[in-house]
């Protein structure tokens, strides 16, 4: 089956800066807001907020972490007031990417006294993603785990980032409730699941050998993402699981839209076709695919595509595709092949000058089939002096000397009746 993918390490960090971005944003909106709603930071440390907030929207953070050095110095800046510096503070260095002072900041909040609910929330999630981007996955489970138990409904990001940390630790079976509930969450706000949260869940599930329920997330995925890859992920899971129709139909399904454009892939839906029985299907597949040259038109593929015209009964579709390998192959196994091909069409003097033409170049992997279907077309031609030398060269090979010997007395019944 085709590997499956776990989410890459760069779309995992892509993933955790996207998230931190998003909380920097809500941080630089919201932490001016509780200071002017709380009424416990004074006027001139409110204006000095609001001056360090000024000079982060103009990117100056070197600015606005002095301004903020400095009311931390004031000793009239203590409990809330205090954490509300030290908070702002955290999102400045967050800004300019200093991730581990962003953590120390954010540390010191959670010291201070008379901290609201909100902020050590805010603190114990901001250091779970700050953690996250510095890989150090057990400090930001310890984190989210802290921040979790405290909040009163957990966001589907936070929880996502707590079985993300889970799936780099190799702890997936500790990574799928979080996971689980936050596609629920997103699911009762008829939101769609990001496209990495699926594609985690499927990880973790193939990871645990759980294959049914990697089936159900990767049908997820195709519904809600159609992509080629989940169509040919998912046929192969549909045959380790045997389900060999919903295998074919997916590929199936794949190949309609174009989806298969690889030889091999178009190859492989061919053995499929076959394998359930339908030859035609298999035959055209081929035959498109060398015609559009997504498969080589050499004699192997050549040879393949006569033989499952054959199967089909597509007798002259076979004929055709036969001379055509006959004329680049030097040994005489397609002229055999082609022999075989028209017998069954009733042609029997050009199966008499294929295998003629076979045993002229020799190289057959079965000699003694080619003499033997030799000797049966020159019995429906009524030569039978030609058809007893044929009989006896297919008598040297045991798997066709009981065959032949019938054959051999047949023939010498006619000769001896003959005037």
């Amino acid at each position: 089956m085709n590997r499956l993918r776990a989410p890459s390490r760069l779309m995992q960090q892509q993933c955790v800066i996207g998230l931190l971005m998003v909380l920097l944003l809500n941080l630089g909106g919201s932490t001016l807001a509780w200071a002017g709603t709380t009424g416990a930071i004074d006027a001139k440390t409110f204006r000095q907020l609001n001056k360090a907030k000024d000079l982060v929207a103009d990117e100056h953070f070197d600015d606005a972490l002095k301004v903020l050095d400095k009311l931390q110095q004031r000793k009239s800046v203590r409990g809330y007031a205090k954490a509300q510096v030290l908070n702002y503070q955290g999102y400045v260095y967050a800004s300019k990417q200093s991730y581990r002072k962003a953590i120390t900041s954010y540390q010191e909040v959670l010291k201070q006294e008379d901290v609201p609910e909100a902020l050590v929330l805010n603190a114990h999630y901001v250091m779970g993603q700050l953690y996250l981007q510095l890989e150090q996955y057990a400090d930001s489970i310890e984190s989210l785990l802290r921040w979790k138990s405290l909040a009163k409904k957990p966001s589907s990001t936070g929880l996502m980032m707590l079985a993300q940390c889970y799936y780099l630790t190799g702890k997936y079976s500790l990574a799928l409730p979080p996971l689980a509930i936050a596609i629920a969450q997103k699911n009762n706000t008829k939101s769609l699941v990001p496209e990495s949260w699926l594609q985690l869940q499927a990880a973790l599930y193939f990871a645990l050998d759980d294959m049914k329920n990697t089936v159900t997330v990767y049908e997820m995925l195709l519904v809600q993402y159609p992509k080629a890859r989940y169509l040919k992920q998912l046929a192969g899971l549909y045959g380790e699981l045997g389900q060999k129709k919903k295998r074919l139909s997916t590929f199936d399904a794949a190949y309609e839209h174009g989806l298969l454009s690889l030889g091999s892939e178009q190859r492989n839906l061919a053995n499929m076709y076959l394998e359930q029985g339908v030859p035609f299907k298999a035959a055209k597949l081929i035959d498109g695919a060398i015609k559009n040259n997504s498969v080589e038109g050499n004699t192997k593929n050549l040879r393949l595509l006569a033989s499952i015209w054959a199967l089909s009964g597509e007798n002259s579709k076979a004929i055709d595709t036969y001379q055509q390998a006959a004329k680049l192959s030097d040994d005489g196994e397609i002229d055999a092949r082609l022999a075989a091909v028209y017998y069954d069409a009733g042609d029997y003097q050009l199966c008499v000058t294929s295998a003629n033409e076979a045993n002229k170049k020799g190289g057959i992997t079965n000699p003694g089939r080619n003499n033997l279907l030799l000797g049966l077309a020159l019995v429906n031609l009524e030569k039978y002096s030609q058809a007893l030398q044929a009989f006896r060269l297919a008598k040297d090979d045991k798997k066709t000397f009981d065959s032949a010997r019938e054959w051999e007395r047949y023939t010498l019944s006619h000769l001896a009746l003959a005037p």
